[in-house]
């Protein structure tokens, strides 16, 4: 958690250590570093701290440093420069196989980011190929990607609304979603919402001849704070990384009234406001000082903020139960309070699998002790 912040998607403090090395230079990146090597284990680091690794060797070695880690931090640089190269060749392949089936998909992560905003595309570690397609052929993407060898994985699915999963032989992930989160909405039609990060989509030429494409510099941006700014069954801090390097790559191409215009109908205000808010203060970030008055100056109404508090894990102690209350609210939208309320026993029915809502309450309790087990260790 950072400096008191209470959202699930935040750096920790040895986070926040490797990265004040990974996007300084000169003194204060050694002096971070200094700061921070007594205590670093590489065979022990939190989940999401390993996609920091390659700036921070790429900062020490830029620096002379000399110290006894530097050539394993390299071996980790390099396989991951081998590593991007490779998923590049299957964000090629996954492009053909599904515009040839009629779906126009939006590479909305990993490698392509890589590629287009970072100084070397072995500075940002991935192992998945995330994908963006149109709800209605959700159901028509595994037989196409069946054919440029990705298996359907059903177990790590996240249920019926999430993304779905595929795998292929080398454990690469192929993401296929249909919404950059539930949240990501315009009036309730999460669809709806979607259909502009089309329409300035570019091309990225990669070496195989296919072109997929990917968000322009605004929308990447945008799609950067909404995908990554968000409670995950992974904790990630990736999203900072490419936020820093759009921001610092590709700011003369950022149209900040398109970014509004994009983000803040569709209820993303207090996400854009606490991830730019922070990026701003880290080293070498300039984030417009106009941009976040802006954001801070926007009225954010109750409903919005229940949302933002179940999508961003505010809540932990409260275990799922805020992120349900945060769906029912998107979905429930300019329907009013009344069918909010009437509508939520079956959203937890649909949510855990009950066949009527009498069973509820005895749902409800076995949670309850469940999470109160988790927390005292019995």
């Amino acid at each position: 958690m950072s400096g008191g912040r209470r959202e699930a998607f935040w750096p920790s403090q040895a986070q926040r250590q490797l990265l004040a090395v990974a996007l300084g230079t000169g003194e204060e990146a050694l002096a971070a570093w200094q700061a921070l090597r007594p205590t670093l284990d590489l065979d022990n680091l939190e989940p999401g701290s390993f996609t920091l690794l390659p700036l921070v060797y790429r900062t020490l070695a830029e620096c002379g440093n000399d110290d006894p880690l530097l050539p394993r931090l390299k071996g980790i640089q390099r396989n991951a420069w081998v590593r991007n190269n490779l998923l590049l060749e299957r964000t090629g392949q996954t492009a053909e196989v599904l515009e040839a089936a009629g779906i126009r998909p939006l590479f909305v992560g990993g490698t392509l980011f890589a590629s287009r905003f970072f100084p070397d595309v072995g500075l940002r570690p991935s192992a998945a190929v995330e994908v963006l397609i149109d709800s209605d052929h959700a159901a028509d993407t595994c037989a196409p990607l069946a054919g440029a060898h990705w298996t359907f994985r059903p177990d790590i699915t996240e249920g019926p609304a999430g993304p779905l999963y595929f795998s292929d032989a080398h454990e690469n992930l192929c993401i296929v979603r249909t919404a950059l989160g539930f949240d990501f909405a315009l009036a309730g039609d999460v669809a709806l919402a979607h259909a502009p990060l089309w329409e300035n989509a570019e091309p990225q030429q990669l070496r195989s001849g296919a072109s997929p494409l990917f968000p322009a510099a605004t929308e990447a941006l945008l799609v950067a704070l909404v995908l990554g700014a968000r409670r995950k069954p992974t904790p990630s801090i990736a999203w900072i990384l490419d936020t820093v390097m759009i921001l610092r790559h590709a700011a003369d191409r950022i149209d900040w009234q398109r970014f509004f215009d994009l983000g803040l109908p569709r209820g993303q205000a207090l996400r854009l406001r606490e991830a730019l808010g922070y990026v701003s203060g880290l080293p070498h970030v300039d984030v417009p000082r106009p941009a976040l008055d802006r954001l801070a100056a926007t009225r954010v109404d109750l409903a919005e903020r229940l949302i933002y508090a179940g999508a961003a894990g505010s809540a932990p102690r409260l275990g799922a139960l805020p992120e349900v209350v945060a769906e029912q609210l998107v979905e429930s939208a300019g329907l009013g309070p009344a069918h909010a309320i009437a509508s939520f026993p079956a959203r937890l029915r649909a949510r855990w699998g009950l066949r009527s809502s009498s069973r509820l309450p005895g749902a409800v309790g076995r949670r309850a002790l469940r999470h109160i087990a988790g927390r005292t260790g019995t």
